[in-house]
């Protein structure tokens, strides 16, 4: 083989392999540095895997400290698990900010529902990805959305977890 086929060869694996690296550079949506203030009511949450469901670690007065856990029902089309890969909000401990309609338990008086019209990722990006966790944690990526959970589930590629 000359030099121009090898040159040719080298080229052809080397540029996919470079543009899928720097999609992991191009942010999507940016993370927020600190809680807004607005007076519109907000909520943040993080996934408990554990129970399967969103729990309340705050809201627009700041994060809770006082020990119990507040358990809430995310649902609506702006909601972060239908849009957000697992390996973000389901395995990373990822923070998110919810806006949206809120529903209280008649019994309880505690809030139990929200119809999520936006949110936004607070602070940082976790993932459970090793590769992901490699590049900035101030944005979401390309890789970091649903439809990539999705891809890996067309290839059958979901080593030790499923998707939620």
């Amino acid at each position: 083989m000359n030099l121009y086929k090898i040159l040719k060869i080298s080229l052809m694996v080397a540029i996919p392999i470079v543009l899928f690296v720097l999609t992991f550079t191009i942010p999507i949506k940016f993370t927020l540095k600190s809680l807004a203030s607005e007076e519109e009511d907000f909520y943040i949450i993080q996934f408990f895997d554990v129970w399967n469901s969103w729990l309340i670690i705050g809201d627009k007065t700041g994060l809770y400290d006082d020990g119990k856990d507040y358990f809430v029902n995310i649902n609506g089309e702006k909601n972060p698990k239908k849009i957000v890969s697992c390996d973000i909000y389901y395995y990373g401990n990822t923070s998110f900010i919810v806006w949206g309609e809120k529903t209280l338990d008649p019994i309880n008086n505690q809030l139990n529902h929200i119809e999520c019209t936006r949110w936004e990722v607070l602070s940082k990006v976790e993932s459970r990805n090793s590769f992901r966790n490699m590049f900035s944690k101030k944005y979401l990526n390309i890789w970091d959305y649903k439809w990539f959970d999705d891809f890996r589930e067309w290839l059958g590629y979901f080593d030790d977890y499923e998707v939620p």
